[in-house]
């Protein structure tokens, strides 16, 4: 290995460490040589096998294909087969059932008389309802041993006809049958030696679904349970409402430790049938399921995951879509007269106003959850519906009676074939029980009713919020927030936040938002409605982005414009249409301003003009609001300067502090956080080492820089053996937790610097120039250490580094200014006191 190859492994540990999908990518796409490779193999098999390498091992289906897995695994492993099993057990564990079935194949096919891959084959396949090629598998092995036995009887008896000897002679060692079957997922881990599977000494869920005939499509929606929900959350009680189509029959044979069967002796309808279920229920929630759904990928996952997030919540429902693919509900509306309405029934599920998190009326109890605490404390389903209608409704108003919210989540997909069980004419059968149990209803809930919207088509939008008195605010963006990777993004991320708490509904528009689903993702689910141009939802649903569109949909009070270029696009449009609403135009900071520092660095006449030209375009939109925000009370001055009219507020960034921080003992080394998408920090890289860096390496030649942020061609060309340029990196406290001291060489810009806020408030001390401590009221020496030139800005560099007294005093100060200036808490103040006093008491 020569010299340039131990730097590279040296390089890789140090960012690193033995993370598996970056070995796994230096292994397979760095051409680097057979020693490298070895040394990243060798790196791999130190690895210990615990749930976290598992964890990790599972993701890899996502960025590489099976047959490179495997052969990954028999290169490094010296007992593949085992790690097999683990894969695939643990693949069973966390939901990726999809990936539990080739390992188990691929384990058969290294060795066919392995007991514990039969018996996890048998046991699968059993699960699947394969009852009798699973016997084929467990005919294999021993039966003198007790599982095995356990096992076989089991699948005997869940056999209608067979025939032990024909079975027996017909397994073929082939894994064909096991592969096609590799679509069906409910796996249950047949390993009772297993450490990652325990038996059911707690049930999280319990699923109940009544039933009366249409035996086709109970078992279409256990198959979708098995196919799509982790075997580890769930029982399932199935209430037989005195079916007379077989269903008896096939209820009796799937009865199991997991699968409660009630018979009924006549048909009680849904409401007794649900309470009867609950009635019997082991779990911590209830789920209420008819059986003419088809749950999804992930549904209960996400509906547990919605209730746990705020103990404010009382039941999650579900996003229901019809067998031909378009909405069935986004949850439902209840009018002021106790009719219902189904919102967004006939449209594409995928359009964004039907896939965020939300408050609403009610769901449907076709999938619903609730606590069964809960369930209890309200008596249940109210009987006077029974047997069926507005049991579900009346349960949603009684929970909220009872100070609970009433959530729809999008990500819990249900296939509902609608009208399969009560029909569809309303004169006859159950759907006749709409109309009378609609005045029973009304009844109840007279006077909760009066404070519902009248039924009109021009109320939809807003009581598919359950929005009579909030306000609405509409943000538009150029971009998603890109909260992990640019300061802007991060405040207007923690913005939205706050706006959030205060109680108003937000609607997000990003100008382009092409390859931005994770954030549109993170949005969507704390309850952001979003539009963003070119994103697979748009693209999906076969949406432009119409600005028209979105502001008739209902009257957005404020409109929050994020950059100058985006008001310049979008203000007129939003005047003509809702001359109403107040507008906002956040400058993020002062474009010109930081344009013309950059002209005087370079002396360059060019910039100097692009710049004047900039400066007119800002000036002239922001003489059109009616309030400008800044983030600094410097860009404040400089705005007050050219136009003394102007109406001004700084919000300024958001920054809270971390409890606790390494010590000065701990940390080595120096360090620089910036977007390299924006030229003044590729600038401030470039100026620093090479005029800076020097200076501080003959001072402190073991000294090591490093460089964090977004991959730039020009930055990555300085990246040696003691300037680590790392590229992005999802969480950055890592280096700001091992690192001694943050340089911040800024020659031009404008507004408040984020890096320097995040170093101040994760408790690592700043040495920065005047442009960069520019908005934050720093002083030199008491927060930070100032320096211009390339020499004061070294001799603070050593001087800081070496001296741990100014070290200890600059992050304590750092972080009381942090706290008092730009904690959450102090600006959430400024933000309330914003929209109150300048916003809120603003006529138009």
């Amino acid at each position: 290995m020569n010299d340039d190859d131990r730097k590279f492994i040296s390089d890789f540990e140090r960012l690193y460490g033995k993370n598996i999908k970056s070995l796994l990518e230096a292994h397979y796409f760095i051409v680097k040589g057979e020693a490298v490779n070895q040394k990243l193999l060798g790196l791999l098999k130190q690895i210990n096998e615990k749930e976290e390498f598992l964890d990790e091992l599972s993701t890899l289906n996502k960025y590489y294909d099976f047959n490179e897995i495997f052969d990954l695994i028999k290169l490094v492993f010296e007992r593949p087969i085992e790690i097999l099993h683990k894969i695939a057990i643990h693949n069973f564990y966390i939901g990726n059932h999809d990936y539990v079935i080739p390992y188990l194949k691929e384990a058969f096919e290294l060795d066919r008389t392995n007991a514990d891959t039969i018996y996890n084959i048998a046991f699968v396949l059993s699960a699947y309802g394969e009852y009798e090629l699973a016997y084929r598998y467990i005919n294999m092995l021993n039966e003198e041993d007790d599982s095995v036995q356990k096992l076989k009887e089991e699948i005997k008896s869940k056999l209608d006809v067979w025939d032990e000897k024909n079975i027996v002679n017909s397994i073929d060692h082939n894994t064909e049958d096991i592969t096609r079957k590799q679509f069906y997922n409910n796996l249950e881990n047949a390993n009772t030696q297993n450490e990652y599977i325990n038996e059911r000494d707690s049930i999280k869920v319990s699923i109940i679904i009544p039933v009366y005939n249409k035996l086709e499509f109970t078992k279409q929606c256990l198959e979708g349970i098995f196919r799509n929900t982790n075997p580890s959350l769930y029982e399932i009680i199935i209430v037989d409402n005195a079916s007379t189509d077989g269903t008896k029959a096939y209820l009796n044979k799937i009865a199991s430790e997991k699968i409660t069967v009630i018979k009924n002796k006549s048909n009680l309808g849904f409401v007794e049938a649900c309470n009867q279920g609950a009635r019997v229920a082991k779990g911590k929630y209830l789920v209420f399921l008819n059986n003419d759904t088809v749950p999804q990928k992930n549904w209960l996952k996400e509906m547990i995951e919605t209730i746990e997030s705020d103990s404010c919540i009382g039941i999650v429902g579900a996003k229901l879509i019809y067998p031909t693919g378009l909405l069935q509900e986004a949850g439902g509306i209840i009018w002021s007269d106790g009719t219902g309405w189904n919102y967004g029934r006939g449209d594409i599920p995928s359009r964004p106003q039907y896939n965020f998190v939300k408050e609403v009326d009610y769901c449907s109890g076709a999938c619903l959850l609730i606590p069964k605490e809960l369930f209890n404390r309200v008596g249940g389903f109210d009987r006077r519906y029974s047997p069926a209608y507005y049991e579900d409704t009346d349960l949603c108003f009684s929970v909220r009676a009872l100070g609970y919210k009433v959530i729809y989540n999008p990500r819990a997909e249900v296939i509902h074939y609608e009208g399969i069980t009560a029909g569809t004419d309303l004169s006859s059968g159950m759907k006749k029980y709409r109309m009378i149990n609609h005045a029973k209803f009304v009844d109840k809930w007279r006077g909760v009713l009066q404070e519902h919207f009248y039924p009109n088509v021009s109320n939809i939008h807003n009581a598919a919020i359950r929005n009579r008195s909030r306000k609405n605010i509409l943000i538009i963006d150029k971009l998603l927030p890109w909260y992990d990777k640019a300061s802007g993004s991060l405040r207007l991320f923690n913005i939205i936040k706050m706006l959030k708490q205060l109680g108003y509904f937000i609607t997000f528009i990003a100008l382009n938002g092409k390859g931005q689903e994770r954030y549109v993702d993170i949005l969507e689910r704390m309850g952001i409605e979003v539009y963003a141009s070119g994103s697979n939802r748009m693209v999906q649903s076969g949406m432009e982005l119409d600005l028209n569109y979105i502001l008739s949909l209902r009257f957005y009070d404020v409109v929050w414009l994020s950059f100058y270029d985006v008001a310049e696009a979008c203000l007129d449009i939003i005047k003509r249409i809702s001359p109403k609403s107040f507008i906002i135009i956040d400058t993020v900071d002062i474009h010109y301003l930081r344009e013309m520092r950059m002209a005087e660095i370079h002396d360059n006449k060019d910039l100097y003009e692009r710049a004047i030209q900039t400066k007119n375009r800002e000036l002239n939109i922001y003489s059109k609001p009616d309030l400008i925000i800044t983030v600094t009370s410097e860009d404040s001055k400089v705005l007050k300067r050219e136009n003394p009219y102007f109406t001004i507020v700084e919000i300024p960034n958001i920054h809270d502090n971390l409890l606790n921080t390494n010590s000065y003992e701990s940390r080595k080394d120096l360090l620089f956080i910036g977007n390299f998408n924006h030229i003044p920090n590729i600038d401030a890289i470039n100026y620093f080492v090479g005029e800076v860096w020097p200076l501080v390496k003959e001072k402190i030649p073991d000294l090591k820089f490093y460089i964090v942020g977004n991959r730039s061609d020009e930055i990555i060309k300085l990246n040696d053996e003691d300037i680590i340029v790392t590229g992005y990196v999802p969480d950055t406290q890592p280096f700001l937790q091992s690192c001694r001291v943050a340089v911040v060489p800024l020659r031009y810009g404008a507004g408040m610097k984020g890096k320097i806020g995040e170093a101040m408030s994760s408790g690592i001390p700043v040495v920065t120039t005047t442009i960069g401590a520019e908005g934050m009221n720093l002083e030199n020496g008491r927060h930070v250490l100032i320096a211009d030139d390339k020499y004061n800005f070294a001799e603070h560099i050593v001087k800081l580094y070496y001296d741990s007294n100014l070290w200890n005093t600059l992050v304590e100060n750092s972080k009381k200014h942090i706290q008092v200036n730009y904690s959450s808490e102090a600006v959430m103040k400024k933000l309330k006191n914003l929209f109150d006093n300048n916003v809120f008491s603003h006529e138009k």
